[in-house]
């Protein structure tokens, strides 16, 4: 059987180091399997493209061995994943297997307009960027407002699922509210939607969604 190829991508103004990446690195490592996490701050983060990220996973996957592919998507994570099962082209599409994504965030656009308003938009437009606290480099840093331009090209919601899909969400998100979940998990039987009671990061769920990783990509061995 071949080895599976894991990946696990991260959410908006973070990076491969986050706490869900070093947590599910040091457990498949225990278990002698490999977590990819490509840093998606591309081509940098006063730079950033979603048509960027999903380039870099193609990249990613096409120097990757043989074997199936596995993502796993953390908050604008989930958007690159969806959208690079849909927009790669073959035969790298056909690569990804099975996807989880980690409360999701489906609709970058209107999430930042429901946290900045009509105003924060327009103002972030006018100045051309605007400052966000990255957690991977711990200190603010300017993103361009072409961020918001690429991402207004995709609709997660119009995406055909092919690809089964174990979706976790937590009820008490202030980031993304689970809603916008509920509403994508009802368009196939593919997905597999479980809200929790968490915020944002589900750190606090984190061994359950490991045992339940561990059992949809066929790993074969749980906490």
């Amino acid at each position: 059987m071949s080895v599976p190829n894991i990946f696990y991508l991260h959410g908006f103004a973070s990076s491969p180091q986050s706490s869900k990446a070093q947590y599910l690195h040091e457990h498949l490592q225990a278990m002698g399997l490999e977590l990819r996490a490509p840093d998606l701050n591309v081509p940098s983060f006063r730079e950033l493209t979603l048509t960027a990220m999903i380039a870099r996973v193609g990249e990613e996957i096409r120097r990757c061995p043989q074997g199936p592919v596995y993502l796993i998507g953390s908050s604008m994570g989930a958007m690159v994943a969806l959208h690079a099962a849909d927009r790669l082209e073959e035969p790298l599409r056909s690569r990804i297997h099975k996807m989880m994504f980690l409360a999701p965030g489906f609709d970058f656009v209107r999430n930042r307009e429901v946290t900045l308003g009509r105003e924060g938009i327009e103002e972030w437009k006018r100045a051309g960027a605007r400052k966000y606290f990255h957690y991977g480099y711990g200190e603010e840093r300017e993103v361009g407002y072409q961020l918001m331009e690429d991402m207004a090209g995709y609709d997660s919601f119009s995406v055909e699922i092919h690809t089964p899909i174990l979706l976790f969400h937590g009820r008490n998100d202030e980031t993304v509210n689970y809603r916008q979940s509920e509403r994508f998990a009802a368009r196939s039987p593919l997905i597999d939607l479980r809200l929790v009671d968490s915020d944002h990061s589900l750190y606090d769920h984190i061994g359950m969604i490991w045992n339940a990783m561990v059992e949809f990509f066929e790993l074969g061995e749980k906490m």
